[in-house]
């Protein structure tokens, strides 16, 4: 927050991509996938047990904010769920976790984040498979099915709580992150290898650090 220039939030506002400042389900997801790949010779209850332990280290690392601890438990149940055998079922486990959020805190009904990560993964569940059918059929192109497709479904389903809070409809939003989503999976993964390395080749690490940079700056 101290090293944001004077003015930021408000553009990061305007142009619709507020999130890539603060820790979020997205960044919890890119964790699960990169744990599922680089052990992949575990077994899956194994991957499981550390996929949750690495999102609830991150958590702590990030701060506890309402939207990371929201995304964790969503995570957390899901995961359970797939250790025991059982299928995932995201329409409950939506549901559950905004009960228990208000059981423990029923202002949190009031809170526009909590309304816009609601928001933004009913658009997930609900939106995008119907685009997924559509790009099934029609198009192959990687770049619509990972980043467009997601980016245009949370656009759809939190616009009216961005319009109601923040007064603005920005035109940019749906390019903008589209083309920044891309780059934040990278910018973790070394920002990551940043902080491993720094005790072990200060050298090695300032290279990460320079890469980090350069995403950030872009």
């Amino acid at each position: 927050d101290r090293r944001l220039e004077k003015g930021f939030e408000e553009r990061t506002r305007i142009t619709g991509v507020s999130h890539i400042t603060a820790a979020s389900g997205y960044n919890i997801t890119i964790l699960v996938i990169a744990v599922n790949k680089l052990l992949f010779f575990l077994p899956k209850k194994m991957k499981i047990l550390f996929s949750m332990s690495i999102i609830w280290c991150f958590a702590l690392l990030s701060g506890l904010s309402s939207s990371i601890i929201r995304a964790c438990i969503m995570c957390s149940l899901s995961l359970i769920a797939v250790f025991f055998g059982r299928e995932s079922v995201v329409h409950i486990t939506i549901f559950l976790v905004c009960l228990i959020f208000v059981i423990f805190d029923p202002l949190i009904i009031l809170d526009v984040g909590f309304a816009l990560s609601v928001s933004a993964i009913l658009g997930l569940t609900y939106i995008l498979p119907i685009f997924e059918q559509w790009k099934g059929s029609r198009l192959k192109l990687q770049f619509l099915s990972d980043y467009f497709f997601p980016t245009l479904s949370c656009t759809i389903f939190t616009l009216p709580v961005s319009v109601l809070n923040f007064k603005t409809l920005s035109l940019w939003s749906l390019p903008v992150n589209a083309v920044i989503l891309p780059v934040v999976e990278g910018t973790m993964l070394w920002g990551v290898l940043s902080l491993a390395f720094y005790e072990i080749h200060e050298g090695l690490s300032q290279f990460f650090f320079t890469v980090v940079d350069l995403q950030l700056k872009f």
